[in-house]
């Protein structure tokens, strides 16, 4: 890349480390922000604590594989044909879900992180060591119990029934994937982007690693898991036709190679995408006004520019462990991850002026968007960011309370949160 022009930033302002949310609940327990945000968790964790254990095993279909360890999705915006009597092939109404996705994995592995995610926040912040326990159970159960563990590959996610496609098919065209018996399905071209709520999942589970409940066996499956899922990603032809995507697929593929590859300890891996893949993919996915063409044209744009840059975010994030200064790079015509925010930033301070039609209104991502800004403020101080972050409606801040733990706020001169 002739544009590579890194740059060293200050890590401590860019960097998140599961120890800077222990630092941050400890050094910070007495501010009303972090008190509220703690309290808001713990009600949280006591609800996690009778939750099921949730596997792949309990879906109602079964792969063509025959092997219900195997993961298998419905593609979320794929409906009954209504012009057929069968309802096949299923058409794409895209932004809108279809609820037979509860039928499938997809769900009971957002609950599952949503789960671990909580508990293990709760945890670092409390020292209950039920937390950690029931994070851990849920992590056995998903990835590591013999009778209910995931095989580490996403080969059947994203099925469409009877071969629906997508609406733009000469980019997006479903990918035929043979059964044991002859009979195959037809996937989503790029189903693995569900991978990427495994992200968030990577990122918390050090916070229970210092619990007596924990044990290096644990950790050593965790990591052999990810290792696995990680391999397939890099070889299978369905992580290869990711890799390719020009959208948020592209990305989010970036950021669960850097992810898995840190937490396996393939950190050769993770630099090569961070020093070279991901700033390619600055360049193919954002415009030089920072607008993210790939996205704004989909039917909840405002949605699909939020979450590319958590992506672009992320891969931040983790660039600056390893001393790679992401937030700052820029190609020869400006495109990079700043940029981008700032183009957003616009329409967080005014929603009512976003120019492009949705078919859900833009508040639904705003959750997100909090996040952004966070990281954005943290990795910039710019005070804009500060200021779309603050003028978001209480709304927004279902989540919040998380973000405020993982993504603190510096604290400003007078000591307080900024």
């Amino acid at each position: 890349m002739t544009e590579k022009q890194w740059e060293r930033l200050d890590t401590k302002r860019e960097a998140w480390a599961p120890d800077e949310a222990l630092r941050t609940i400890a050094g910070r327990k007495e501010r009303p922000a972090t008190r509220e945000a703690v309290r808001k968790l713990i009600g949280e964790a006591e609800t996690w604590l009778t939750a099921p254990r949730f596997h792949v095993m309990n879906k109602k279909h079964t792969p063509p594989s025959r092997d219900k360890h195997d993961y298998m999705s419905l593609s979320v915006y794929n409906w009954p044909n209504p012009n057929t009597p069968d309802g096949l092939p299923y058409v794409t109404r895209d932004g809108l879900v279809n609820p037979e996705v509860e039928d499938y994995d997809r769900p009971s592995m957002s609950r599952m992180v949503s789960g671990v995610e909580t508990l293990a926040l709760a945890y670092a912040a409390t020292g209950d060591e039920r937390y950690a326990a029931k994070g851990a159970a849920l992590l056995d159960a998903w990835f590591l119990d013999p009778a209910t563990r995931m095989n580490p590959h996403m080969l059947y996610a994203q099925y469409i029934p009877g071969n629906g496609g997508f609406d733009r098919p000469e980019r997006y065209p479903a990918v035929y994937v043979p059964g044991v018996d002859g009979e195959g399905i037809y996937v989503a071209f790029g189903g693995v982007i569900e991978g990427c709520r495994l992200v968030p999942l990577v990122n918390v589970i050090p916070l229970l690693e210092t619990s007596r409940h924990w044990d290096e066996r644990r950790a050593a499956g965790l990591r052999d898991w990810f290792r696995s899922f990680l391999r397939w990603l890099l070889e299978h032809q369905h992580g290869k036709d990711e890799a390719g995507c020009l959208n948020n697929h592209g990305s989010w593929y970036c950021s669960q190679i850097v992810t898995y590859a840190l937490f396996a300890g393939e950190e050769r891996i993770a630099r090569t995408f961070l020093e070279r893949n991901v700033p390619e993919r600055i360049a193919m996915q954002i415009a030089p006004d920072g607008s993210q063409p790939e996205e704004i044209y989909r039917a909840i744009p405002f949605h699909y520019t939020v979450f590319g840059l958590l992506s672009f975010c992320n891969n931040a994030v983790r660039a600056a462990e390893l001393g790679i200064g992401l937030w700052g790079y820029e190609t020869a015509d400006g495109r990079g991850i700043k940029r981008a925010l700032d183009w957003l930033v616009p329409y967080v301070l005014e929603p009512s002026t976003w120019p492009y039609r949705s078919v859900k209104p833009i508040e639904e991502s705003l959750p997100d968007a909090a996040a952004l800004l966070s990281m954005a403020y943290r990795a910039y101080g710019d005070p804009v960011y500060l200021r779309a972050w603050s003028s978001l409606p209480e709304s927004a801040y279902p989540r919040d309370h998380r973000y405020r733990l993982l993504f603190p706020l510096p604290l400003s001169e007078e000591g307080e949160e900024a």
